[in-house]
């Protein structure tokens, strides 16, 4: 992997409106991203084939990040219900890479599981 974003997408709102609260309240959530990965051979997935004509169907699926090696030193990003599209690929120095656009999902309604970190 080259490169991975995530924007929350947390819509806040601020309220002091009711007589002795004040405090800020996310009413929703779009969360949204992209990720960068050195394209994989046809014969082990192809993106462009899944996204279909014009490459704009979405592939659903779930997504698993692990920066680290040792236990302590580690991070996990885990996407359980994500949408990529959008396969765009780059040139890294020679090497192919492929660009996706991700639209990451609550799995649970109104849920606070669509990203979670360890």
């Amino acid at each position: 992997m080259y490169s991975y974003s995530v924007d929350d997408g947390n819509q806040l709102v601020h309220r002091d409106d009711i007589v002795g609260v004040e405090d800020v309240v996310i009413t929703d959530r779009k969360a949204t991203g992209a990720v960068t990965i050195q394209h994989p051979l046809k014969a082990e997935y192809d993106f462009y084939a899944a996204a279909g004509v014009g490459g704009n169907q979405p592939v659903d699926g779930s997504m698993t990040i692990t920066h680290g090696l040792t236990a302590g030193n580690m991070v996990r990003f885990y996407e359980p219900a994500v949408n990529v599209s959008d396969p765009t690929p780059e040139d890294k120095n020679g090497v192919v890479a492929l660009k996706m656009t991700l639209r990451i999902l609550p799995v649970s309604p109104g849920g606070n599981d669509s990203l979670i970190h360890r």
